[in-house]
Order: structure tokens, then sequence, then C-alpha cells
């Protein structure tokens, strides 16, 4: 089985058929941590940006489970932008600046993070992510 992450998208796998249903399968042993915690957005329009921070310790995997939804993951190599949809994820590496963004209507998003909350691993300042990640001056 595929560790997903690897690529900058991931299609995951599914059973069944629309009309009859669909089973979306993520096996955890596909990814690089063992889940400590799951959270879930839902009932962001267009107009929202969501996440804007960086973690120094916290690994996450995002699932587009309903609708479509934009990535925008900034690190050393530059800024990478994914387009998700239903059935899809991502991996939301340590030390990456992190937005969500272009949620479509009724659109829900699933995140498998590496640890529990931890408010003081959570940074919202772009300005200190560009000075410690990036090494900006």
């Amino acid at each position: 089985m595929t560790e997903l992450g690897e690529g900058l998208r991931d299609t995951l796998s599914t059973h069944g058929a629309q009309g009859s249903g669909i089973l979306g399968v993520l096996e955890f042993t596909q990814l690089s941590f063992v889940p400590a915690r799951v959270f879930w957005i839902y009932g962001a329009d267009k107009t929202v940006v969501r996440a804007k921070h960086w973690h120094k310790q916290d690994e996450q995997y995002l699932v587009c489970l309903v609708g479509t939804l934009e990535v925008s993951r900034v690190g050393r190599q530059g800024e990478t932008i994914v387009n998700l949809s239903a059935g899809s994820g991502v991996a939301l590496p340590t030390q990456t600046w992190i937005e969500l963004r272009n949620f479509s209507e009724g659109s829900v998003a699933l995140v498998l993070s590496s640890r529990p909350y931890d408010p003081n691993d959570c940074f919202s300042d772009y300005a200190e992510f560009e000075r410690v990640v990036i090494g900006k001056p």
C-alpha cells in the first residue's frame, strides 16, 4: 500500500458508484504518523480563509470529504497550491504555513493530526514563520 503524502495531491481509494453510494478509504498505515487527533471543517464559504498558521511539531493530513477547497502550503521551497475535491487529500508537514480557502458550498474537510492540540505548537504570525522557517531576517 502506498504511503500518502509522497506526492502533491493524493486520490484516496474508493469503492462503489454514484447512486448506490461510494465508500472512501484511508488506512492509517498509509500515513507517516499515527493520528492522535481528528477534527473537521464545515460551513466555510468561498470568502473565508482558514488555518493561517504553522506547527513546529504537529504533522497533519487533510482529506476533502465533500465539495472542493484550495490548500496553500508555504515551506522552504516556496508555495504550492493544491486543489482538492471529494476523495482527495494532501499532507500538511511540520514547519509549513497552511491556508485553506475557496471552499465550495457544503464542503467538508477532515484533518488527521499527529499530536493532541497544543496551543504552544500553533503559530499564526507569518513574519515569525518567515524568520524561523524560511530564514528571512
